[in-house]
């Protein structure tokens, strides 16, 4: 009889069942170390402004079927801009010693934010 292929399926079985948890275990300690932190503090400043740069540019024009990728642009520079206004000299220090480029991290923030704002309104 042999056995390497019963391991293999023990093994598969344990790590599809174990990796899953672990993943979930690690995500949820991450969000907890972060929970009040700098880096949440900038998110929730990333997402004021991309709300912001929403309900006065960027809504009119969607409802007038005139946002283009023009004006895409345009509301990411928006929002970009009112974000790094809003930091504080420690914060961008903070955050492109944490991720390099504070400014690159910004703009993925604010491209994230978009596309599940997308998402939630062609729910």
């Amino acid at each position: 009889m042999d056995l390497q292929p019963i391991l293999e399926t023990i093994i598969n079985g344990v790590l599809v069942v174990v990796i899953p948890v672990v993943t979930t275990a690690a995500i949820a300690f991450v969000r907890e170390k972060v929970k009040g932190s700098q880096i949440e503090e900038a998110i929730d400043i990333v997402l004021d402004a991309v709300d912001e740069t929403n309900q006065t540019f960027a809504d009119q024009l969607r409802a007038d079927g005139k946002f283009d990728e023009y004006h895409q642009k345009e509301a990411l520079e928006k929002s970009l801009k009112k974000s790094l206004s809003m930091m504080n000299e420690r914060m961008l220090k903070f955050l492109d010693k944490e991720f390099n480029d504070a400014e690159a991290w910004i703009v993925s923030k604010i491209e994230s934010a978009c596309k599940i704002n997308k998402a939630e309104r062609s729910a």
